[in-house]
């Protein structure tokens, strides 16, 4: 049985290791990317460069969108998985598990990702290579 803690840590560290670091593992000799937590941390890369915009934004890009961004959305995730964790509905812990696990396989591979129409998905892989 999992812990109070280990279910929060695991409801908001899963996701971070999913939108921001899934494309550095290999399995079965591939390099994927997931599609649904990409988008979501890349979300605050995409959101800082529209308001700071291109020529300027760079040290903003890269503090808030590659920084602040992904530390506050695990924050909210933590803090959501422990309302998940004391909920009294079986069925609502049930359904945001099983919704977290499935959320894992919204996943392409990097091959595929390079090709239309995935490469078009602002992923927080994509919006940070434009910064580099």
């Amino acid at each position: 049985m999992v812990s109070h803690l280990g279910f929060r840590l695991l409801f908001s560290i899963w996701p971070l290791l999913l939108g921001m670091f899934s494309y550095t593992v290999q399995i079965f000799g591939q390099r994927f990317i997931n599609l649904f937590w990409g988008a979501i941390y890349g979300l605050g890369m995409l959101l800082t460069d529209v308001t700071f915009g291109n020529s300027q934004g760079f040290p903003q890009m890269l503090l808030i969108g590659g920084l602040i961004w992904p530390i506050c959305l695990t924050v909210l995730l933590f803090v959501l998985g422990g309302r998940v964790w004391r909920t009294e509905s079986r069925i609502a812990r049930w359904i945001s598990v099983v919704l977290l696990a499935l959320s894992s396989f919204l996943a392409v591979n990097l091959n595929a990702y390079n090709q239309h129409p995935y490469n078009e998905i602002p992923t927080y892989l994509s919006l940070m290579s434009a910064v580099y």
